[in-house]
């Protein structure tokens, strides 16, 4: 036992040179995420990932098989879905999307008639549990007279409603819509840019997707599903 104390403390004064195997000290290799800290996600590798499961153009003249609604304003316009005053009695996907995915669209809120003013207010619904308005999370942006961009769960005036002051809508201006949902995390991007990450500890398990109005003169073309990796 004197030994090893002798040994060390001559290492510490650094009069011990004839073994540094004795006294060396060995790096520290970096812990890794394997090793219980995950790996940053970047939320626009979603944007270019994943299988497209669905698309529709709408360049024909009626809706078809794919689509539901109990809304008969409803229609194809110049192979644009249109809309001027739903009252949220949405346009519905039959078909259901993954549970991880990625919904891409165009929408555009036409300019109004003379003497009525533009309210902005372009919204969808996703991840609804049945094809009815707030049975799912509802996106909505230039809402309230062009005031608002939300994300609601199962309720658009509900208090656990996520909002921020409006990127304002544009008359006639196509924008171009990303939805991702991966587990407990949903990312909206507008125009290729992060707009608004809602995290919701018990998610709504719903697959259906709609487009939505209340009265804005409507219009979306373009809508692709991905399924996620």
């Amino acid at each position: 036992m004197t030994r090893v104390w002798t040994v060390f403390a001559l290492c510490s004064l650094g009069l011990l040179t004839w073994s540094q195997s004795a006294c060396e000290k060995k790096p520290i290799p970096p812990r890794n995420a394997s090793q219980g800290q995950q790996a940053q996600v970047d939320p626009a590798d979603y944007l270019t990932q994943g299988t497209r499961v669905f698309f529709d153009d709408f360049e024909r003249e009626a809706l078809g098989e794919s689509w539901t609604t109990k809304h008969p304003g409803w229609r194809i316009e110049s192979g644009v879905v249109r809309d001027d005053n739903a009252k949220n009695l949405g346009l519905w996907l039959n078909q259901p999307t993954p549970q991880k995915t990625r919904i891409s669209f165009k929408i555009r809120s036409g300019s109004m008639p003379a003497g009525k003013t533009f309210p902005g207010d372009v919204k969808c619904e996703a991840f609804a549990t049945k094809q009815e308005h707030q049975a799912g999370y509802v996106f909505i942006n230039g809402g309230w007279s062009n005031q608002l961009d939300v994300v609601a769960r199962l309720d658009e005036h509900g208090a656990d409603r996520k909002e921020q002051p409006a990127a304002r809508v544009k008359a006639d201006e196509w924008v171009q819509w990303d939805i991702i949902r991966t587990g407990k995390d949903l990312y909206w991007f507008r125009a290729g840019s992060l707009l608004m990450h809602y995290r919701d500890e018990s998610p709504v398990r719903g697959d259906f997707f709609g487009f939505n109005n209340w009265e804005s003169r409507i219009a979306f073309d373009d809508l692709a599903i991905y399924e996620l990796p």
